[in-house]
């Protein structure tokens, strides 16, 4: 055998080579995708659980968020900065699943489903008005105002959806 048959047998070899690892790395990165997206939703499911937990963490802020919902100025100002932190804590939750989906790592359906509760809550005689006070403050305030305009009054309010978060429910 000649150095040319050598050095051909070795292009050969080679190129073999090369294209094994670039089919390998296509398929690591394929897998760490997966497990980015996998992450980042465990992480959004996890902060929006969190968030929704600490409605129910007590009465006494389960009774402030359902008078908020009601009627927001009917509450002291303490009760209104716990409301606020509430609520801002969902919008926040919200705009990261946006920026997540934006990203391609959420699915498209959740962020989606996350708006409509975000919603259904803001659409509440109490969470309109907190948002008008503070919903300049998050960079989705254009999208929210537009929906209140096309969708309020005919939209379900997370009171109407879910009739025991409602100020007048029975009590236990």
């Amino acid at each position: 055998m000649n150095w040319d048959a050598i050095s051909a047998i070795a292009d050969v070899v080679g190129v073999a080579l090369v294209v094994i690892s670039l089919f390998y790395l296509a398929i690591q990165v394929k897998q760490s995708n997966q497990m980015a997206l996998a992450e980042s939703e465990r992480e959004l499911l996890e902060n929006w659980g969190q968030a929704i937990s600490q409605l129910t963490a007590d009465d006494r802020i389960t009774g402030i968020f359902q008078r908020g919902l009601g009627d927001f100025d009917s509450l002291s100002n303490l009760e209104k900065s716990r409301f606020s932190v509430i609520m801002a804590r969902l919008v926040n939750t919200y705009i990261s699943a946006i920026r997540m989906d934006a990203k391609s790592l959420v699915d498209s359906q959740e962020v989606r489903i996350f708006g409509d509760v975000c919603f259904a809550m803001i659409n509440t005689p109490g969470g309109r008005k907190w948002w008008e006070i503070t919903g300049p403050f998050f960079t989705v305030s254009d999208a929210i105002n537009e929906r209140l305009k096309r969708e309020g009054g005919s939209a379900s309010s997370w009171t109407d959806l879910l009739p025991y978060f409602r100020p007048d429910a029975n009590s236990p």
